[in-house]
């Protein structure tokens, strides 16, 4: 019976450390952009790209199936985790992401 729910967990740690590493690269590139743009003399706007890095992979992982719709019920069993667990995390990321509930998150690109 572990086999069964290995593959699907190694899947989330795949995808978990792939967004990871997307999101590593994508701020190195925020940050030269915000060098260059330094340069010319201007500056970069703070916006939800700044506020989405303080997530760790596990928070983006649970902020996209909350954000797609899914109750906490629907995410604890993609990922294998309980309600309370999925439920204990949405207030970080709420505070990380400076919003305040599900609704607001289903409105940002993550």
């Amino acid at each position: 019976m572990a086999t069964t729910r290995a593959a699907p967990v190694r899947r989330a740690q795949r995808i978990a450390r792939s967004q990871r590493d997307a999101r590593s690269d994508g701020s190195q590139r925020i940050r030269r952009a915000a060098r260059e743009l330094q340069a010319t003399g201007e500056h970069l706007a703070t916006s939800d790209i700044d506020r989405r890095e303080e997530l760790t992979a596990h928070e983006t992982l649970i902020a996209r199936h909350v954000a797609s719709g899914s109750t906490s019920k629907e995410v604890a069993g993609e990922l294998f985790l309980s309600p309370r667990t999925i439920d204990a995390h949405l207030p970080s990321i709420f505070r990380k992401l400076d919003i305040t509930s599900r609704r607001q998150l289903r409105g940002m690109d993550l």
